[in-house]
């Protein structure tokens, strides 16, 4: 295994929308992940219908679930439920900034994202509805998307 794929696996962890699933993340569930994902190698799936003498891979149920959310998020940037800046400033805790430049196609930096004026109004403001950060970033000239 990479050390890039390593740093992939961690993000796959943090996707674990169901707790109470029991989930495989044992050396050999993350090697069959890799393998299937550099090299196609193996029937990886989620074994949700399966016996249940065999662990879901922890690692392909994360990925499943990671590739879910960024497909919402983007959807709902797409319909203007949220936007791409209030987004990365709920979630920059939690994730790395290189995954939510491309989860969120952002194209700034992170440093110019938290010298924004918007996110410093966000920060000022103490806002944390939908409606009123808007109000206010337009008031200040600022386009959300």
């Amino acid at each position: 295994m990479t050390p890039r794929w390593l740093k992939k696996a961690t993000l796959y962890k943090q996707f674990n929308p169901h707790p109470e699933i029991e989930k495989d993340y044992s050396k050999q569930a993350a090697q069959e992940m890799f393998d299937y994902e550099s090299k196609g190698i193996g029937d990886l799936s989620l074994m949700i219908f399966d016996d249940g003498k065999r662990k879901v891979n922890g690692y392909a149920y994360g990925k499943h679930w990671m590739d879910w959310q960024i497909n919402a998020w983007r959807d709902g940037i797409a319909k203007g439920y949220s936007s791409k800046f209030e987004l990365w400033a709920d979630l920059r805790n939690e994730f790395p900034f290189k995954f939510l430049k491309y989860a969120l196609d952002l194209h700034s930096t992170e440093d110019d994202l938290l010298n924004s004026l918007g996110y410093r109004i966000m920060l000022l403001y103490g806002l944390t509805y939908r409606q009123e950060y808007i109000d206010a970033c337009k008031s200040f000239g600022i386009s959300l998307n």
